[in-house]
């Protein structure tokens, strides 16, 4: 997707008049790390935890961060261990119902375990309710006998945050949707260095 968004812009600056160079150097130049492109696809390493930080907050954002997802972790066919995926995920409180349930839905089939979480403005929901609705959605394609087998509800990002991290093991992978991506990637370097503490 971050492709198709460079080839866009790329595109867009040409017609308004910029130079070759000017956007050729652009795009040798850009990556998408925390620092140019907060909270787009962002991946770092926290204690040998691969982890992405995306605002994945709709249905089709998701099935695209899925479809990265394969590619980053992909299943090894005849191995017995193989690389957990965690995913915190979200949506805003002003989307319809279905929308919500449809985000868990389009979730499911990627990841191993979900922990859904809210942003800290509700936009005219109850806390909780955001979360109920894309919990339920993955409850749905859970008993469709989709990859998650472990969902949970952390509705402060930031707990949510740490509970996914303490969660993985060397080697899997954390996708955070974030909302507060400042404040999520203070808290991964806070984690990367004072150590995590692992559970099962």
């Amino acid at each position: 997707m971050n492709v198709a968004n460079a080839m866009a812009a790329a595109a867009a600056a040409y017609a308004a008049g910029a130079h070759l160079h000017d956007i050729r150097n652009g795009l040798r130049t850009f990556s998408a790390t925390y620092y140019q492109a907060p909270g787009r696809l962002n991946v770092v390493d926290v204690g040998g935890v691969r982890v992405v930080i995306d605002y994945c907050h709709n249905a089709p954002g998701m099935r695209a961060l899925g479809e990265f997802v394969e590619r980053l972790a992909p299943d090894v066919p005849g191995t017995l261990e193989k690389p957990r995926r965690i995913g915190v995920i979200a949506t805003a409180g002003d989307r319809r119902d279905q929308d919500m349930l449809d985000l868990g839905r389009a979730a499911a089939p990627h990841f191993d375990t979900i922990l859904v979480r809210e942003d800290v403005r509700l936009r005219g929901r109850e806390r909780g309710e955001t979360a109920e609705l894309v919990a339920d959605g993955v409850r749905e394609a859970m008993r469709e006998g989709s990859r998650c087998r472990s969902l949970e509800v952390v509705t402060d990002e930031l707990e949510a945050t740490r509970a996914a991290l303490e969660r993985a093991n060397p080697g899997d992978l954390v996708v955070i949707c974030a909302d507060q991506t400042q404040q999520v990637w203070a808290e991964l370097e806070d984690l990367s260095r004072g150590g995590l503490s692992r559970g099962l």
